[in-house]
């Protein structure tokens, strides 16, 4: 059996015409399973790093929605938070470190699907603050209600790309993904504690 390469060229002005470029051999079900089991530590370190950032992204989030209040957040929270020592500027740390989690996270996700590992190069300021907000803007000048609403979703997104990340290691071994424990509780033991 074999894979078949095509390559489209256009003839005329409307007509396009397919050719066979190359015939590849289809892997066996044997080829297959061999290259799983070598990936599986591969595979298995990543599924371990997700769920501990999984786990860091949690625990961020649960103490930036305990921190969170009117003079925390919205105007005068924004205003407070340039000023050091104050609880609204612990605040804004903390949110660094979720939008942090979340960039590396998008970062480390694009390296993977990319053929070469490298396909980003450098990457801007900008473009990391675009990366940080892919699941969401959470902004400590929002009121407290749209900032606690938009950290639960940011929470539920992570929680979802998770699942899928652990799903697909289910699908390829068969087993569920090891996970990495903090203080001897599992992940859905540490989400369920927060809800």
């Amino acid at each position: 059996m074999f894979t078949a390469r095509y390559a489209t060229a256009t003839v005329g002005p409307s007509a396009t015409d397919t050719e066979i470029i190359a015939a590849i051999p289809a892997k066996s079900e044997a080829e297959k399973q061999a290259e799983l089991e070598k990936n599986k530590t591969a595979r298995t370190t990543e599924v371990m790093a997700s769920t501990s950032e999984m786990n860091m992204l949690s625990d961020e989030v649960k103490k930036a929605k305990d921190m969170s209040s009117s003079f925390r957040t919205g105007l005068i929270g924004s205003i407070a938070s340039t000023i050091p020592g104050t609880e609204a500027h612990n605040l804004s740390k903390r949110l660094d470190s979720i939008k942090a989690i979340v960039g590396f996270d998008k970062l480390s996700e694009m390296r993977r699907t990319s053929p070469t590992g490298g396909a980003l190069g450098n990457i801007t300021e900008r473009e990391l603050a675009l990366l940080q907000a892919v699941w969401g803007s959470v902004e400590q000048s929002q009121t407290k209600e749209q900032f606690n609403s938009n950290l639960d979703r940011l929470e539920k997104q992570a929680k979802e790309s998770w699942d899928r990340v652990n799903a697909a290691y289910e699908l390829d071994y068969g087993t569920k993904a090891p996970s990495a424990t903090s203080g001897g509780q599992s992940l859905e033991d540490r989400l369920n504690r927060y809800k």
